[in-house]
């Protein structure tokens, strides 16, 4: 099997956060009694996940793409970013992605960092 830097390719990781993940923190009371039951383990499995992503990444010298910041960012200015009942990103979702992913890959040295997916 071929070592991809041998052949000039470099692997990237990305991470890409559930819908309930980004969204649990704005939870009601009318967000219904089952979510709410289950609302914190959401919260703490998004940063078991995102910790898990960024520790791999770093053990493998691999660089992350982690798209929870600029998902954040997009719901604390009121985005959608999935389809309702459902776990794909919408245009909204498709666009930050790749908005986030197209910045970092022309603007950062991939090779040698860990990149955290940032776009305000």
């Amino acid at each position: 099997m071929a070592v991809p830097l041998e052949n000039h390719i470099t692997p990237i990781i990305i991470y890409i956060p559930m819908a309930a993940h980004i969204y649990a923190q704005y939870s009601t009371e009318e967000s219904g009694t089952n979510w709410l039951a289950i609302r914190d383990e959401q919260v703490l499995a998004k940063t078991n996940a995102e910790g898990a992503m960024i520790t791999l990444s770093y053990e493998l010298k691999m660089s992350l793409v982690d798209l929870s910041p600029s998902f954040e960012a997009a719901a604390r200015r009121g985005k959608m970013l999935y389809y309702p009942m459902d776990t794909h990103w919408n245009s909204d979702g498709r666009e930050v992605a790749a908005a986030t992913i197209a910045k970092i890959l022309t603007s950062t040295t991939l090779e040698t960092s860990i990149t955290l997916g940032l776009l305000e």
